[in-house]
């Protein structure tokens, strides 16, 4: 498996000002990268999807698997955090 690195410049622009894009209601295509990119409009459509899934999981909807068919999500932490470092 290949190992992921990141280049001293990304490094640098992260640590010293990056402003990630604005999410603006528009999730594709888009990084997460700080909880500044979201507007309270932004996080009402995530926590609506997310208890719009929750209820078809607990439906057992088999219609769910095919909607992260093809999906990769990967979660990238760049600093030690004891509450995440065991989750």
């Amino acid at each position: 498996m290949a190992e992921a690195t990141l280049s001293s410049t990304a490094v640098s622009d992260h640590a010293f000002g990056y402003q990630p894009p604005a999410i603006d209601g528009d999730f594709v295509g888009k990084h997460i990268i700080s909880v500044d990119q979201f507007k309270r409009q932004d996080l009402d459509i995530l926590f609506d999807a997310a208890t719009s899934i929750r209820k078809r999981i607990r439906s057992q909807d088999r219609g769910l698997t095919e909607l992260c068919a093809g999906k990769v999500m990967a979660s990238l932490f760049f600093e030690a955090s004891t509450r995440t470092d065991m989750s």
